[in-house]
């Protein structure tokens, strides 16, 4: 009874494998998606994952630990391996990081403990609190402030999300935070000395942590394009509705659900054709016998890109021709 799901985990692994079967093929779309790697971090953003690192080998390095940090090592640990896992199937879900999400709280347990037992904010160790250290605490958070609120500035005017858009890196938060290296790096050191440092480190990074986050989330809120599945993709609403300008109230067309359904809810799912070795003949059946003239396809962004599967895209051009493209929606029209 529980076979299906692990026959589904075969499937998407192996899931638009060329070149043979079995676990070479397997292997081989393994690999490819966990190309995903560099985009999937940028997704984490860059000083998330430098707080992560440093925190988790902070508790991995003690020699002595207490059962609160082998509990989190094990969490953290878990939290990588399973984002990591879905990570390696990540195309049949869109090109979208949606499984590993829930573990973001497990990663982020490893970096709220370091902070919480590496660094105090207004008060020593040694003893209770102060003036001078209150004046301190009060400059620390002045301080988080400055860093913070150019970086929520250039994340929202200038950058935006870019980098979960096209995979690169953001430049200005990625300079800050290894700014910040050499002084969070005294997170990890427990001599008393270097209190200072650490709080203004940890400071530093904090501000660069939540105002990247932050203005990304302001650009999510607001953005025109899907921030899900299929990230950034654009032209669906023109192919929509020129589709719907051209096509008869009973006609069905071939596309994705989504646009299938909003031209007028009558269509052929194209998905399951995209790797039928017989692509080419029923094309030809289904303009001959469903009267279909509108196939819907993608490039760049999509499942059903032309640009990604080159037999996708001779099938359609031994039949139809080009008739419009919005962005990343390609509409093929059949030949007359």
């Amino acid at each position: 009874p529980f076979d299906y799901t692990f026959h589904f985990l075969l499937h998407s692994f192996t899931k638009g494998t060329s070149g043979g079967s079995g676990i070479i093929s397997t292997i081989k779309k393994i690999g490819i998606n966990f190309s995903y790697i560099r985009q999937f971090s940028h997704w984490l953003t860059i000083p998330f994952l430098f707080a992560l690192v440093l925190s988790v080998y902070f508790i991995i390095s003690k020699k002595h630990k207490t059962l609160s940090e082998k509990l989190l090592m094990i969490l953290s640990l878990c939290g990588l391996f399973v984002g990591l896992f879905y990570l390696s199937l990540i195309s049949p879900f869109g090109h979208f990081f949606k499984y590993p999400y829930p573990v973001f709280s497990l990663l982020i347990l490893p970096i709220a403990y370091c902070l919480a037992t590496r660094l105090t904010f207004g008060h020593s160790e040694e003893a209770e609190l102060s003036k001078s250290e209150n004046n301190q605490g009060r400059r620390i958070w002045f301080f988080f402030g400055v860093v913070f609120v150019p970086i929520v500035s250039y994340q929202s005017f200038i950058e935006k999300d870019s980098a979960l858009y096209t995979g690169r890196a953001v430049s200005f938060s990625f300079l800050v935070s290894m700014v910040a290296v050499a002084l969070f790096i005294g997170l990890i050191n427990q001599k008393p000395s270097n209190l200072k440092i650490m709080r203004y480190a940890a400071s530093a990074l904090l501000a660069v942590l939540i105002g990247v986050q932050f203005g990304i989330s302001i650009n999510q809120a607001v953005a025109y394009y899907p921030t899900k599945y299929e990230y950034g993709q654009n032209g669906m609403d023109e192919t929509i509705t020129y589709l719907k300008s051209q096509v008869y109230p009973t006609e069905i067309i071939w596309s994705m659900k989504d646009v299938g359904y909003y031209v007028n809810n009558r269509y052929i799912e194209n998905y399951g054709y995209i790797f039928d070795p017989s692509l080419e003949s029923k094309l030809k059946d289904i303009i001959k016998l469903q009267k279909v003239r509108y196939f819907v396809v993608t490039q760049g962004i999509g499942e059903d890109r032309i640009d990604a599967y080159e037999e996708l895209r001779r099938s359609l051009d031994s039949c139809c021709d080009v008739d419009r493209i919005f962005d990343n929606f390609v509409v093929y029209k059949t030949r007359r």
